[in-house]
């Protein structure tokens, strides 16, 4: 039977569990989600920007994609919940900070380390998770991932970004590690680094993941190892939307005019390009290629200067050549490669590579 160690008796810690809540809700407000580097594009902008890109993107992805939100799995429990035993009714605008006292099972989701904050605002979660009972629904939950690698300490943030596993049968979920382990041939020590990075892979069905794994086969002439390494680099891109997959390989290939040796490339390097918002990515290519005269070759060999914001790129441009040193030809003196010019802070920049002070650089900004 697995023991959830608490930070102390549920029964005399209500107050203290409360306090916690209140805590992460603060936080919430006034420290900002980071959202790292995606940014979603709508098909009606690919429809507006590219008419080849519009085919792509009016694929369906029935025969690719179903979507994991539609495929979680209810607990199977009485249809007549009475919430009122925990407290006014769940509306749209309701927080969990009316029901947390009186919920065993959130207090202990709470002592695990699940911000309920977070959790609060996923559609349709709230309802589902005030349905379950920590012992018999959760429990077994939390030793699956504990089995499969998922330190006891990261089981709070996991829950936390993805709450839909506790919904998920957890024979089905261990019929998704079999098949990552014995069809696709995946280690037993490469569950945690998916799991953790991307959760979504325990809600994605083995169709969905037979039919992902023939996608980016066939797309990107993968072989099994090959897109194996592809996964541990960068798990998020497996389970991405694939219209939005599709629409940057476009531009890469027709817009951009990198090979598909030289894509292949850049996949396996910097994958997380893919996820990049297609107007960006078109946009910092541009500048780079057409203003700055950098060549595909050059791209392709240091393709994390596609991944840093086009007004950060600018910046440090003009600022180099304020001084006569943007010169990114690697066959002539004084040298400045794309990662030295897209890494580090500014200070850091201003000493490294333009050779001044982060004051100068600082009041260089200013007139832009």
């Amino acid at each position: 039977m697995l023991v959830v160690r608490a930070k102390g008796c549920v029964a005399d810690n209500k107050h203290n569990i409360q306090n916690k809540f209140n805590y992460h809700t603060r936080r919430r407000k006034h420290e900002e989600i980071d959202c790292k580097e995606i940014k979603t594009i709508s098909c009606s902008q690919i429809h507006n920007t590219k008419q080849s890109i519009e085919e792509i993107a009016e694929i369906t992805d029935k025969d690719l994609e179903n979507e994991q939100e539609q495929n979680v799995l209810a607990p199977k429990l009485g249809k007549n919940i009475d919430f009122s035993d925990y407290g006014p009714p769940l509306g749209r605008t309701q927080t969990f900070a009316a029901y947390v006292n009186r919920s065993p099972t959130l207090q202990k989701l709470v002592d695990l380390g699940v911000d309920l904050s977070v959790v609060e605002k996923k559609e349709g979660v709230p309802e589902k998770l005030l349905q379950l009972d920590f012992d018999k629904h959760i429990t077994k939950h939390i030793q699956f991932l504990t089995d499969v690698g998922v330190p006891a300490g990261d089981i709070g943030l996991l829950l936390t970004r993805n709450p839909a596993i506790l919904f998920e049968d957890v024979d089905i979920l261990q019929q998704r590690i079999k098949y990552l382990l014995e069809t696709l041939g995946f280690e037993f020590t490469d569950l945690q680094r998916i799991i953790c990075a991307n959760p979504k892979w325990l809600c994605t069905s083995i169709d969905e993941l037979r039919n992902r794994v023939e996608f980016f086969q066939r797309e990107f002439k993968l072989s099994l190892p090959l897109f194996r390494k592809l996964t541990l680099t960068y798990p998020k891109l497996i389970t991405y939307k694939l219209h939005y997959i599709r629409a940057n390989t476009f531009s890469i290939i027709v817009e951009m005019g990198f090979t598909r040796s030289e894509l292949g490339s850049m996949l396996m390097f910097k994958p997380r390009i893919w996820t990049l918002d297609n107007k960006d990515l078109v946009e910092r290519f541009n500048f780079l290629h057409n203003s700055l005269k950098i060549p595909h070759r050059l791209i392709t060999q240091q393709p994390h200067c596609l991944l840093a914001r086009l007004g950060h790129l600018r910046q440090r441009h003009f600022f180099l050549h304020s001084l006569g040193k943007a010169q990114y030809d690697p066959a002539l003196p004084n040298y400045v490669s794309l990662l030295a010019l897209v890494t580090g802070s500014g200070a850091e920049f201003a000493s490294n590579v333009a050779g001044t002070s982060a004051e100068s650089f600082s009041n260089f900004l200013k007139t832009m």
